[in-house]
């Protein structure tokens, strides 16, 4: 997916690092219009989602079908990635 985007990243979201589960859908949410900035699954076990722009955003993690996503809202985006980890539990 993201070898078909033209955009260049600007920064990354902090890394997300899941547990119980390997590889689930992972939505990127920009809070300042609620717009959807893209939806892609998870190489594996961790993911640093990059973002085209400084800002907030909301991340929603799970499975297609399944009902109880995982969501962390307030996520500020950093130009250069930080230690700061988000863990998911499945």
């Amino acid at each position: 997916m993201h070898d078909n985007d033209g955009r260049a990243p600007g920064a990354t979201l902090p890394l997300l690092r899941f547990e119980g589960y390997t590889r689930p859908v992972v939505q990127i949410i920009d809070e300042a219009g609620g717009v959807p900035v893209y939806t892609t699954r998870a190489p594996g076990a961790t993911f640093r989602p990059p973002v085209y722009r400084a800002g907030t955003y909301t991340v929603r993690v799970g499975e297609p079908g399944v009902l109880d996503w995982q969501v962390r809202t307030g996520m500020k985006s950093t130009a250069e990635p930080s230690a700061e980890a988000l863990i998911f539990r499945f």
